[in-house]
């Protein structure tokens, strides 16, 4: 049998351990994957992945979209540990839904601005606000009618 000599040895070393320590550095800096979150499947999903869910379909400021990120949330029992900040960020998407309906009665559509402030879960600190908006559209309503 013939020797091997000894810096064949060293640079297979060399590079067994370069190679070994390059993956380990590259899956340690690797990001996770993000949440496919149009495929959550909500009895298994935990809360803050939810919250992550319904935050991303609320940036999006569309009146479905919104009213997804209530519904993916509000179901969380009342006494979980992450419910004043999901309280928090409902009652701030019923805002955005009340804006949106604001913006549907300025366009001259009260049936349509109606309907959108209805859909706010009746739970929400915001619900006093979006009936008596609803109110007040009706009467500036009326009074147009009747002075045309």
């Amino acid at each position: 049998m013939s020797k091997v000599p000894w810096q064949v040895w060293i640079a297979l070393t060399l590079i067994v351990s370069g190679g070994l320590s390059f993956i380990g550095v590259s899956l340690l800096l690797k990001l996770p994957s993000a949440p496919n979150c149009p495929k959550l499947f909500m009895p298994t999903a935990s809360a803050s992945l939810r919250l992550y869910c319904a935050e991303l379909a609320a940036n999006k400021q569309t009146f479905d979209n919104l009213l997804e990120a209530i519904e993916l949330i509000n179901d969380l029992p009342a006494n979980h540990p992450l419910r004043p900040e999901i309280d928090r960020r409902i009652e701030r998407w019923s805002l955005d839904i009340l804006k949106l309906a604001e913006a549907a009665f300025q366009k001259g559509k009260l049936n349509e601005a109606i309907a959108i402030a209805q859909k706010i879960p009746e739970n929400v600190i915001v619900t006093p606000i979006a009936i008596a908006k609803i109110e007040e559209w009706q009467l500036i309503w009326s009074t147009a009618v009747k002075s045309a």
